[in-house]
């Protein structure tokens, strides 16, 4: 109770998401999230902070805030 919800895609593919699978993936784990939850989230963070790959700008045009990180603890380089 009291956490925001972003989309961060569902695959996490970001090398390999060209502009229309970067729509898809966005809309439909957009989707999902109502689905569960029932709350529409406007937020996204784009996998890998890309922000070249489509994905970003079909964001940004069905509404949703571009948010990013602030810090990178680097742990998962310390499994």
């Amino acid at each position: 109770d009291g956490h925001t919800i972003a989309n961060h895609t569902w695959h996490h593919w970001y090398h390999h998401m060209n502009a229309q699978v970067a729509a898809a993936e966005v809309a439909n784990t957009g989707d999902i999230i109502y689905q569960t939850t029932g709350v529409k989230t406007s937020l996204f963070r784009p996998p890998g902070g890309n922000m070249t790959n489509g994905v970003v700008a079909y964001a940004k045009s069905n509404k949703y805030a571009v948010i990013m990180w602030s810090s990178d603890s680097k742990d998962y380089s310390r499994p």
